[in-house]
């Protein structure tokens, strides 16, 4: 099951998760690659289906 993620909080959280000698620079962009797959993680998750008795 797929659940869809807050993307400035998870990027956020991918950003103090990593390397502390990262350059400014690096954390900017790694927080914006994290948002980017976030939002397209959560285009892709489809609500759920729900079942037809016919």
């Amino acid at each position: 099951m797929s659940v869809k993620i807050p993307a400035s909080e998870f990027a956020i959280a991918v950003v103090n998760s990593s390397n502390p000698n990262l350059s400014i620079e690096s954390k900017i962009e790694l927080y914006e690659q994290a948002v980017k797959m976030v939002k397209e993680h959560n285009r892709n998750v489809s609500a759920p289906k729900l079942h037809s008795f016919n």
